[in-house]
């Protein structure tokens, strides 16, 4: 009796294996490892957040405190109105890296700029088949004030070709002052 009930016992196990019937331990292993790799990529994301937060708290702890006001013979001196010097203007490309030979696209250039630029214009230039080709963009995505700011370029936008791609990121300033930034990337299909 025994041997009969362990030679069907081993035939249905056999038959629910084979069958694909869901075992539980092993869906639950593909979920939790699912699981995990999606806190990775939140983990990761959340990371990248942090960062830019914490360069948002380092502009907001490099502003100065005011002064302390001196009161001399019973009156307080007259408040001097604090100029913008020519040298806290600025306009910076921070990634991809001046001269670097990149082989995927669309390239991605991040910028940072002062508070008081209102407009950031691209001009590139590339050689394509023994022709200069020249494009200009002004950025529709900048926002004036905002620190940070991207720039897409590629062979299909035609702001990006094979071989050496120079790039002018010009920012206007409030003042109606400009200053531009240049930058040399090599784009190979290789």
């Amino acid at each position: 009796m025994y041997k009969k009930i362990s030679i069907v016992s081993i035939i249905v196990l056999s038959s629910v294996v084979l069958s694909g019937c869901r075992i539980p331990y092993v869906d639950d292993l593909k979920e939790q490892k699912d699981a995990v790799a999606q806190l990775q990529i939140d983990v990761k994301d959340l990371q990248t957040k942090l960062g830019l937060v914490q360069e948002d708290v380092k502009t907001v702890a490099e502003v100065k405190k005011p002064e302390e006001v001196k009161i001399i013979d019973g009156k307080i001196p007259e408040e001097k109105k604090a100029e913008e010097s020519p040298s806290t203007s600025f306009i910076k490309i921070t990634s991809p890296e001046n001269d670097v030979t990149l082989v995927t696209e669309p390239v991605v250039f991040l910028g940072t700029v002062s508070p008081d630029v209102t407009k950031v214009s691209v001009e590139s230039q590339f050689t394509k088949n023994g022709k200069i080709v020249k494009d200009s963009y002004t950025l529709k995505s900048f926002k004036a004030g905002s620190p940070n700011f991207s720039y897409k370029a590629s062979r299909s936008l035609g702001n990006l070709g094979v071989g050496e791609n120079t790039l002018k990121f010009t920012a206007t300033f409030k003042d109606g002052k400009t200053q531009t930034y240049e930058i040399v990337v090599n784009y190979s299909t290789k």
